[in-house]
């Protein structure tokens, strides 16, 4: 997890470890249900601004998203860049529908890690608490849940899917965002 408020940088214990260790000193109650909630969360969250980079990170992260190797550059990092294998193209999809819809969106998907595939649930929806303004303040709120199954079901699956299984996905999802586009073009007409 990328977290910029301390730790292993030199500027003092994580957010996570100073709620553990009783919380930050000061804080409300609201403030304190909050802050523990986030850290017991099995939840991934990712913020994204207009131009769909990275502006928040929270929670196991890493298993969904992954740097880049290389030279790290000054900008914000661009969400959909650093999706793991299985999740690029929802990711794509739902960062779309967020912005046009009030709703939350959510579907399933299935992302690579350690050699399989693992069930997870992507939620997006536009950022409450201030309206979008003249700029173009449309931040998407992201959230990465994994799909735990009964005891007889194993949400990993050592196998990846079939070459014909990828394909059909692949075909499908083209076609959604084909679809996406065309509609977008229209009313932009």
């Amino acid at each position: 997890m990328l977290d910029f408020s301390g730790g292993p940088t030199g500027f003092g214990p994580t957010r996570e470890e100073r709620i553990r260790s009783g919380g930050e000193p000061g804080l409300k109650l609201s403030e304190r249900v909050y802050n523990q909630l986030l850290s017991e969360s099995e939840s991934a969250v990712a913020v994204v601004n207009e131009d769909e980079r990275l502006v928040f990170l929270q929670g196991p992260i890493d298993e969904y998203l992954q740097l880049g190797r290389g030279e790290l550059s000054a900008e914000l990092p661009h969400l959909v860049l650093m999706c793991r294998e299985g999740l690029r193209a929802k990711i794509r999809t739902l960062l779309r529908r967020a912005r046009r819809e009030d709703e939350p969106i959510t579907i399933d998907a299935r992302v690579k890690r350690d050699g399989g595939y693992a069930r997870c649930r992507l939620t997006a929806r536009r950022l409450k608490g201030r309206p979008a303004d003249e700029q173009g303040d449309h931040h998407v709120l992201m959230t990465f849940e994994p799909i735990r199954l009964g005891p007889s079901q194993s949400a990993f699956e050592e196998s990846p899917p079939s070459d014909e299984q990828i394909v059909t996905q692949e075909l499908e999802v083209e076609l959604c965002t084909t679809r996406e586009q065309l509609n977008s073009t229209i009313e932009e007409l």
